[in-house]
């Protein structure tokens, strides 16, 4: 069984050193026998990877200790095949794109809500769950009752949460946490004073409540396409 891992760091990282880090996960992941996606830049790190539980542990740490990296949350899968055909490092501006690279937390604690707080949350009056993804990820999968901003890319975000009301509770998720941390910076920048958002994103919530508030299947950007309410690769979705 392949053991697929996915995390992001927010750290500030040497624009100078990012070539060099490039090379060294290149080989470490070569020695390992690790796939997938590393995304760098001066901001941090966001990647999911796969391989082997021990392949796995050995490189993260390399990594960790290369980059300074505090404790990672890391969310875990699987699947019976390869989800990467090869691995691959990009150095980009922002770790995820909204075009605003000042937003960059400083702290895990930026109004984040566990998925227990979250169940206890969305049942509140004046409350408005709201999808930060794009509208292909919204159609596979969504929290009960969430509102779609119908947006093609994350950095359309911005611009589609203007005509919203200021004055209700706005409850922010995505698929593994990355875009709500700079989404809330951008909603808060806007005058919204009420915005939570859920701590490990959806694979967080259904790696501890499968099959309640999340309906269908969460879009994963890999060969699986989308992960079942057992964070299993779907049987319903495939590349065409």
């Amino acid at each position: 069984m392949i053991k697929v891992q996915t995390f992001y760091s927010f750290t500030k990282l040497s624009s100078e050193k990012l070539e060099d880090y490039k090379s060294r996960m290149v080989i470490w992941a070569e020695e390992n026998g690790v796939r997938g996606l590393v995304i760098l830049g001066e901001e941090g790190v966001n990647t999911t990877l796969s391989g082997s539980s021990e392949g796995l542990k050995s490189f993260i740490g390399l990594v960790q200790d290369m980059l300074g990296l505090p404790r990672l949350f890391i969310k875990h899968s699987e699947s019976e095949k390869q989800i990467f055909k090869r691995f691959n490092v990009k150095i980009r501006d922002e770790i995820v794109t909204l075009k605003r690279p000042e937003f960059v937390p400083e702290s895990t604690q930026n109004n984040h809500l566990s998925p227990a707080d979250w169940h206890k949350a969305m049942q509140e009056e004046n409350t408005v769950v709201l999808d930060t993804r794009n509208i292909y990820e919204v159609e596979i999968g969504k929290f009960k009752g969430a509102k779609d901003l119908e947006i093609d890319e994350f950095q359309e975000f911005p611009e589609r949460i203007k005509s919203l009301d200021k004055d209700k509770t706005y409850l922010i998720y995505c698929t593994g946490g990355i875009r709500c941390e700079k989404a809330i910076f951008e909603m808060q920048d806007q005058g919204f004073e009420n915005v939570y958002q859920l701590d490990g994103g959806i694979l967080n919530y259904l790696e501890q409540f499968p099959d309640e508030d999340f309906e269908g299947e969460c879009f994963v950007f890999d060969s699986r396409v989308a992960v079942d309410q057992k964070l299993q690769p779907s049987t319903t979705h495939s590349l065409c």
